[in-house]
């Protein structure tokens, strides 16, 4: 089965199967500009996210990242989600890291992402989302910059 059918297959799993189960679940659409061998690149995805409770979670997201060169990128992520010590609901920051398998039409790349950012939830199903990403390869980095919406 190509990459690319996987990666899809795998994030309809994990940010459908988590709403019509009635699970603590939020997706979100984001893009922003970072930096790929000391060039402009651009980045823009959509995901989703399972909370399992204390803070942790998982998810899914697939976009694209264009610059010098252009491919189609699937991540799958660990959160965690730090305790607000004021008990806001509108503010929920967290931390991420995990896999991203990235390609194109002659090449894929395995590398690795880390990343933190923040939720602010203007009513209870929307919001705004604020990410530094680090894509980590053994052959360099790619920091990324995203906003954009999320909703539950």
């Amino acid at each position: 089965m190509p990459t690319f059918i996987r990666a899809v297959a795998v994030f309809l799993i994990f940010v459908l199967a988590p709403a019509a189960f009635g699970q603590n679940w939020h997706g979100y659409v984001v893009a922003g500009a970072g930096s790929l061998d000391r060039k402009l690149i651009s980045h823009a995805a959509v995901g989703g996210e399972v909370l399992f409770g204390k803070g942790f979670g998982a998810g899914a997201e697939i976009g694209v990242i264009a610059g010098h060169t252009s491919f189609a990128a699937f991540s799958v992520n660990g959160y965690y989600h730090i305790a607000n010590p004021n008990n806001n609901r509108k503010l929920d920051s967290f931390i991420t890291g995990g896999y991203t398998e990235a390609a194109d039409l002659f090449s894929t790349a395995h590398i690795g992402n880390v990343g933190a950012g923040l939720n602010y939830w203007f009513v209870r199903h929307f919001g705004v989302r604020a990410e530094f990403r680090d894509f980590v390869s053994g052959g360099g980095q790619a920091p990324v910059f995203r906003g954009g919406i999320t909703f539950r």
